[in-house]
């Protein structure tokens, strides 16, 4: 009898200890606060525009911190801007699914920390608003003559303020070119965009002017944007090699 009762005395106290020990670590999912309660585990999720357009469309979710398993909303904000629209949006690299709204997808929350980007697609806008469009272009050739572009602002001039860029050209403040294949244009080989027709306060027509030995054979889009008033329009370029 004596031997049984220790026995059981053993038993009870192993499952005491094992109980503390359980109670001590917690199963992993929540955190110990004082006094030895637990608290649901968070994580947070963070958004990332990309560099070549993230001033002209904006991610953001509805959480900042959130529990794995809850579901996360996603909204992508093109700022009314007409030339972006989202291919897709990754959660940590995995595609997430479109949401009931437009412009929103979703994705389930891991037990992990999330950054959220979104995958681009620029769409075709050949003209403006006010009659803004390309009046003349052509295939610009690498590392040959110098090449330019004309565009003409329609009848909403362009504040014809002007600053100089980090090659020492002086060009429009309020006129951006953007373009999508870095290795056949980079942004830089875009010299200059200046006035052509207009008054001392704005300009209507504009040169876009191009660094030839810059550019590389190949094709890419361009995106000029009027950011003074709030408008863009795509051009698709060829390069081709110089063959003289």
């Amino acid at each position: 009898m004596k031997k049984l009762l220790a026995t059981l005395l053993c038993v009870v106290v192993l499952a005491v200890c094992a109980a503390a020990v359980l109670t001590a670590c917690g199963d992993g999912s929540k955190e110990q606060g004082g006094g030895g309660e637990s608290k649901p585990v968070s994580y947070s999720v963070s958004c990332e525009e990309d560099d070549v357009f993230g001033d002209y469309y904006d991610l953001r979710t509805d959480y900042t911190k959130v529990g794995a398993g809850e579901t996360v909303t996603v909204t992508v904000d093109y700022e009314d801007w007409n030339f972006l629209e989202a291919a897709k949006v990754y959660a940590n690299g995995t595609e997430c699914a479109a949401g009931a709204a437009e412009g929103t997808y979703t994705f389930v929350m891991p037990a992990a920390d999330v950054t959220v980007t979104a995958e681009m697609r620029v769409l075709s806008v050949p003209t403006a608003e006010s009659g803004m469009g390309w009046t003349r272009t052509h295939d610009l050739v690498a590392d040959g003559l110098n090449n330019s572009f004309e565009v003409t602002f329609g009848t909403k001039g362009v504040q014809n303020t002007i600053v100089t860029n980090s090659d020492g050209y002086s060009t429009m403040m309020y006129v951006e070119v953007i373009s999508t294949n870095r290795e056949v244009m980079p942004n830089e080989a875009v010299t200059r965009i200046q006035k052509t027709s207009g008054n001392s306060l704005d300009a209507y027509v504009a040169t876009v002017s191009f660094d030839s030995e810059l550019l590389s054979p190949g094709q890419t889009t361009i995106i000029l944007i009027d950011k003074d008033n709030d408008r863009a329009i795509t051009l698709d370029v060829t390069v081709v090699a110089k063959n003289y």
